[in-house]
């Protein structure tokens, strides 16, 4: 993300994106899966856990964060214990929602490569296939500290051109659209509900030389310390060796051309401090360790725990019995109306009214007795007041129930319409 940027300001102005490189607050933190473009996304600590099935009365998963609440292992029912998170924590500002990875959209793709000589050696041309997975095309947010220079072209640049192609296998995995607005860091919905003793890794954080045998209880908390974040009281981490980074150089004492390897802390692991941080916006955007320019040391607040999943399981709609009276009831409708000798266009008025306003259909019926001619009302004297009491008691019911006696005239030959 960083290369990218930094790409898009020196296509412009040479001098701001060389300025930028160096400035000690420009950084891009890593993008991650958001569920909207106001939603930030960070990645899930390594102490967040869900249970395996739902918990509670209101048919959601029950959530814990050892480092946000304690809670007694004895306590979580055998039926469903809890299990690590792996994935993101979406926040708004207001609620935690989780979305685990297992639940990501992905795409695989299939790709054809030759290999071995061209030509007439002994094994002639050989054709390999091969498959890469990535993420779906989606909707991907984080944040960027950069010099209001730097940013302003930026936005020119995303303005005239927003496409852009990021890390490696592009000509593979294509590439998107990214957009950018300026924001104040400190009404990020990350600083509206957090915690802010607990902060997670988002980026590799790069181990000094002369930390690397040393445990990583001892390495995070030294490193912590030395960014001026204070003393921590409870981790859970862990370090690796990283190799490339992302990034190439032209020195001749790195090996093909990349960064040697790092040891670095693993991004998800969490700390808690004893004390919330003064000057937080910061001391978050020095990040914490070197490398800064290799894009090592980025950390952000713990929103929370979680409160659902992300996305949430569909409720079932609930589907009333079907009313089987009507049928019934219609048949004997019908036979009273044949007897007075209804037509179905008759019924079928009423019927119509009934679905769409009561009082209509009711006053309808008025007119029929009241206003029209003696042979209209002998009709309908049958059943009108039937009709009349079962609209008001259901319209929606009565308007079945006035369908099927439809059906039956028609299929009787009743479908003369009156004047």
């Amino acid at each position: 993300m960083q290369g990218a940027i930094l790409h898009r300001i020196n296509d412009i102005s040479e001098t701001i994106a060389t300025a930028c490189y160096g400035n000690k607050h420009f950084r891009a933190r890593p993008l991650n899966p958001a569920d909207r473009a106001d939603s930030l996304s960070l990645r899930v600590s390594f102490t967040h856990k869900v249970s395996k099935l739902k918990m509670d009365d209101s048919d959601n998963y029950h959530f814990e964060d050892e480092t946000i609440r304690p809670y007694d292992w004895d306590k979580v029912p055998s039926k469903s214990p809890l299990k690590s998170s792996d994935g993101v924590l979406l926040t708004d500002g207001t609620r935690v929602k989780l979305w685990k990875s297992s639940d990501m959209a992905r795409i695989v793709t299939a790709h054809g490569v030759h290999n071995g000589e061209r030509g007439g050696s002994a094994g002639g041309q050989k054709r390999n296939l091969f498959t890469v997975e990535a993420m779906a095309p989606g909707l991907f947010t984080g944040i960027v500290s950069i010099p209001k220079s730097g940013a302003d072209l930026l936005l020119k640049s995303l303005q005239e051109n927003p496409f852009v192609q990021l890390g490696k296998s592009r000509s593979v995995r294509g590439g998107g659209e990214l957009g950018a607005e300026i924001v104040d860091f400190s009404v990020l919905s990350i600083m509206k509900k957090c915690d802010p003793t607990v902060f997670i890794v988002q980026s590799p954080i790069l181990v000094p030389r002369d930390l690397v045998k040393k445990p990583v209880e001892e390495i995070i908390a030294r490193l912590v310390a030395d960014a001026g974040f204070g003393k921590v009281t409870k981790l859970s981490g862990s370090t690796t060796t990283r190799f490339g980074w992302n990034r190439t150089v032209s020195n001749k004492k790195t090996a093909n051309g990349f960064l040697g390897a790092k040891s670095v802390i693993v991004p998800g692991a969490v700390f808690k401090l004893d004390a919330p941080v003064e000057n937080l916006t910061k001391k978050l955007i020095a990040g914490i360790g070197e490398g800064r320019d290799n894009g090592f040391g980025a950390v952000l607040p713990h929103p929370g725990v979680a409160e659902r999943l992300f996305p949430e399981e569909p409720v079932p709609r609930k589907i009333p019995k079907p009313d089987q009276n009507f049928a019934l009831q219609g048949f004997e409708l019908w036979e009273q109306a044949k007897a007075g000798g209804l037509s179905a266009s008759q019924v079928s008025r009423v019927r119509e009214l009934a679905g769409l306003d009561a009082d209509k259909a009711i006053a309808y019926l008025d007119r029929q007795v009241k206003e029209r001619s003696e042979s209209i009302w002998l009709r309908w004297r049958s059943i009108s007041s039937q009709v009349r009491d079962g609209i008001k008691k259901d319209a929606h019911h009565m308007a079945k129930v006035l369908k099927v006696c439809q059906d039956l005239l028609v299929a009787d030959g009743k479908e003369d319409y009156d004047e």
